[in-house]
């Protein structure tokens, strides 16, 4: 029998390892998808509210989503994100189960299927099976790098003094049950990470400027969103003269998201800061509008695009049943902010950015009007109008609201 020679194990040593990832691809795909596309919704959302909130100032609030909920939402974020698939979910007692399809675009007739359980445990649900098509994945090992990644975006606890945001989560009666910390728990981790993200200095340097853009107003309950970015990008214009212009507006956009949404991170009875003057910010005369774009802005900033849209959906599906109604109006909010945190932060824009808005407060100039866009549309009137947020008319509105955004010269390639 003739011996291989040492090349020929060479070789094969070196193609081996190559070849594993064709080999776990070929058994992940399967012929036939799982889950189909969803359907158009038969009746109208049924009332439930997407998120049951109870809150008081400084207490710890409690989410439920059913798995009907949980169904919409990465659904509809799969259809965002132009990506064919779809989810299905279902929750008995403590355990839920999922099965998720994704249709390759270059391999035709052959899809990605995912299969999951996951089951209440303490402190946290634990994945306790996946499969990708035949391919089992080892779900201690999923566990561990999941969690990690949590505990890295502050979502859970990650020393010994912060409880981070999440304080539990279960899977009860059929439902994902999330406390979250409350405000005055917060707001120190948030500060701690915008301190972190942007650094102490640039932190400090925008709040004082924004301490005084505050206090030389003229009103004292209200102030436009454009009185206060063009003080804070003027002195972000300056300090680029030599720093990294994306790098201090990204300062700018932490600070202020943090303040539209009523967060005063650096006066304290230990902090030397300026405190704060309490006012509501606007946007084009509305509140609602500029908690949308500036929190939208932040999470841009990020890299964190699914988990805008995921917010800015839920929130207004929810509106649907037991709020203001769905608006389509703090919708664009969500995306215009979403676009100015990315091209803020992009180096080819990051200058120009500061150079428009030092030189004005008008508001038109990084949001586009949407005055004309339906809004306050209760359950039923939502269906009769759009059915679900999958349905042409939906995306039209979509479609018009990026199109008013993509105008605006401020996010067109210098």
């Amino acid at each position: 029998m003739k011996r291989l020679s040492r090349v020929a194990i060479v070789r094969a040593v070196l193609v081996v390892p190559a070849l594993l990832p064709v080999a776990a691809l070929w058994f992940a795909l399967e012929p036939q998808p799982l889950v189909n596309t969803p359907p158009p919704a038969a009746r109208p959302y049924d009332g439930q509210e997407l998120l049951k909130v109870r809150k008081r100032e400084g207490e710890d609030k409690t989410v439920e989503l059913t798995a009907g909920d949980i169904e919409t939402s990465i659904n509809d974020l799969l259809a965002r994100k132009k990506l064919e698939g779809a989810v299905r979910t279902e929750m008995k007692g403590g355990r839920l189960t999922a099965a998720v399809t994704l249709r390759f675009p270059y391999l035709a007739g052959l899809f990605l299927n995912f299969r999951l359980t996951v089951e209440d445990a303490d402190p946290l649900p634990a994945l306790t099976s996946l499969r990708v098509g035949s391919l089992p994945l080892p779900s201690k090992a999923v566990n561990v790098v999941m969690i990690r990644q949590l505990e890295k975006k502050g979502l859970l606890r990650n020393t010994p003094d912060d409880r981070g945001l999440i304080l539990s989560a279960h899977i009860r009666e059929g439902k994902l049950e999330l406390t979250l910390a409350g405000e005055s728990r917060t707001t120190a981790s948030l500060r701690a990470l915008i301190i972190e993200t942007a650094g102490a200095e640039r932190v400090h340097a925008y709040h004082g400027r924004l301490a005084t853009a505050l206090n030389e107003s003229n009103t004292r309950q209200f102030i436009r969103l454009g009185i206060l970015t063009r003080a804070l990008f003027a002195l972000a214009e300056q300090r680029s003269g030599t720093a990294d212009p994306a790098a201090e507006n990204r300062a700018v956009i932490l600070l202020l998201a943090a303040y539209v949404n009523g967060y005063d991170l650096m006066s304290g009875p230990d902090s030397e800061a300026t405190p704060l003057p309490v006012r509501s910010v606007l946007l084009q005369g509305r509140q609602d509008l500029g908690r949308h774009f500036m929190t939208s802005a932040a999470f841009a900033l990020a890299g964190q695009r699914t988990l805008t849209d995921a917010i800015g959906l839920i929130k207004e599906l929810n509106d649907t049943h037991s709020g203001s109604g769905f608006s389509f109006t703090d919708l664009a909010a969500d995306r215009a902010g979403t676009v100015f945190g990315k091209r803020a932060a992009q180096p080819r824009y990051a200058r120009r950015i500061q150079g428009v808005l030092a030189a004005s407060t008008d508001d038109t100039v990084f949001m586009p009007n949407v005055g004309d866009l339906p809004e306050r549309l209760r359950s039923a009137e939502f269906f009769e109008r759009f059915r679900d947020v999958h349905s042409p008319e939906f995306e039209r509105l979509k479609q018009l609201i990026d199109e008013r955004i993509d105008r605006l010269s401020l996010y067109t390639p210098p």
